[in-house]
This record gives structure tokens, C-alpha cells and sequence, in this order.
């Protein structure tokens, strides 16, 4: 692994945890759990960054990351949304699950201030993975869930409003006739539909739509919702500088 930086010496464990060599957990963390895993301070300077976590970021590798700051890597306002809730973990000193997309992918980042397991307070150590369905995720009552607004929705910022709709139902299993009667058109017009999803995102199958429609987390209630609000999906916009 092109590590960058040593890792925090810091274990945090509870008395009762078995005596692992810290080496040992940081090394299942970084390497083999498959999370993306990034150490930052509370000034936006990235400490440590595995290669799971820069490939979520679209960075080559981690050593290009490592000793810059979060304003490097993201446009705005996306870099200071993010700096924000890292900030906010280090002082109030508690943990946050941050759901984002990033070209395209959903994410869920567990924030945990090294603060409160004895460690440097400025340090928030941050944990990625492809976010899972609401329900599923099992968070702690003490998490704290934040959405974050500045996001990179990637080729599905090319979709119209109907297509993104369609997307989500494929990715919740819908046939083509159940997709058509949730959304009042007929099943040509659904197949069209599709057809357009398929050149704009560049697949053929269904199965590789309802893929993508996966790892986006798109919701078709959700989308519904953002609509009768009168806005799509405000807190998943694109940003096209990435």
C-alpha cells in the first residue's frame, strides 16, 4: 500500500478488547476491510489517505493526496462543506455518518474525532464505504446522520428528471409493466426511456442500469419528494468541476 504517513499511534480500545498489535488493526482497516479510510485535521490538512479512499475521490494514488488539503481535492462549495463536518466532529467531540455522492457513487463516511480515544483533538479519522439503503446501515443512536448538499452526481447529472426516476425504479427491482404503472405511462414509453438511460450512461442491460442505480442509492420516493418541493435533488447536486 502507498501509505503516505504512519498511522495514528492512538489504539482508543476498551480495557476489555483482546491485546492486538496496533499495527495488526490498522493494517485490517487500511487494507483489507475494502473501507476507504482518510486521517484530517480540523485545518483540512490530510494526514492519511489508504487507496481505497483516493479511488473514491478520483485521485491516481494515495501518495499524490497525502499533505494536501481538502480545498486540493474538492471544488467548492463541496471542499468547505466537508472541512465543515470534520470541524464539527473534532468539537463536539462525537461521531457523524456523512452520506455523499461522488461521481455518481453514494457514500457513507463514519467521522470519529481521535479526541475522544485519546488522541490528537485537531484529528478526525474518517471510514467510507458505498452507502447502504436507509434501514440497513444499523447506526449507533449516538451517530449522528448529516446529508451533505455539494455533491458530484457524474454521468447521472446528464439524466432528466423522468430518467432518474425510471433509474431509481430499475434499481428497486421493478419490471418494465410495474414501471409503467407507478409512473402513468405506457410500457413503450417506459422502453424508450431506458433506451435513452442506456446511451446516455453508456450500458445496454438492465442489469448494469439497476447497477448504477445501486450504487448512486437513488430513492424513487425520494426523488418524488425533492420534486414536490420544487427542486431535484438539492442535496445531490452536480458539481462539473471534478
Amino acid at each position: 500500500m502507498n501509505a503516505t504517513k504512519a498511522a495514528p499511534s492512538h489504539s482508543g480500545v476498551s480495557s476489555g478488547f483482546p491485546s492486538i498489535p496496533q499495527a495488526a488493526l490498522w493494517e485490517l482497516l487500511a487494507r483489507d476491510s475494502g473501507a476507504g479510510l482518510l486521517l484530517c485535521d480540523t485545518a483540512g490538512r490530510i494526514h492519511y489517505i489508504n487507496e481505497r479512499f483516493a479511488k473514491f475521490i478520483n485521485q491516481p494514488s494515495a501518495e499524490s493526496v497525502v499533505g494536501k488539503s481538502l480545498a486540493d481535492i474538492y471544488p467548492e462549495p463541496a471542499a468547505h462543506e466537508r472541512l465543515e463536518v470534520v470541524r464539527r466532529a473534532a468539537r463536539e467531540r462525537r461521531a457523524l455518518a456523512v452520506e455523499s455522492v461522488w461521481n455518481g457513487v453514494a457514500y457513507q463516511t463514519i467521522l470519529r474525532p481521535l479526541g475522544t480515544m485519546g488522541g490528537d483533538p485537531d484529528l478526525v479519522l474518517g471510514l467510507a464505504r458505498h452507502q447502504p439503503r436507509r434501514g440497513t446501515d444499523d447506526l449507533p443512536a449516538n451517530v449522528e446522520r448529516v446529508t451533505l448538499k455539494s455533491n458530484n452526481m457524474g454521468p447521472l447529472s446528464r439524466l432528466t428528471a423522468r430518467e432518474l426516476e425510471l433509474l431509481a425504479l430499475i434499481g428497486e427491482g421493478l419490471s418494465t409493466q410495474d414501471i409503467a404503472k407507478r409512473i402513468s405511462r405506457s410500457i413503450k414509453t417506459v422502453e424508450a426511456h431506458r433506451a435513452s438511460l442506456g446511451k446516455k450512461l453508456g450500458v445496454a442491460s438492465r442489469v448494469a442500469l439497476a447497477k448504477i442505480a445501486g450504487e448512486s442509492n437513488l430513492s424513487y420516493d425520494l426523488l418524488q419528494q425533492r420534486q414536490a418541493q420544487g427542486s431535484r435533488l438539492t442535496h445531490r447536486q452536480s458539481d462539473n468541476n471534478n
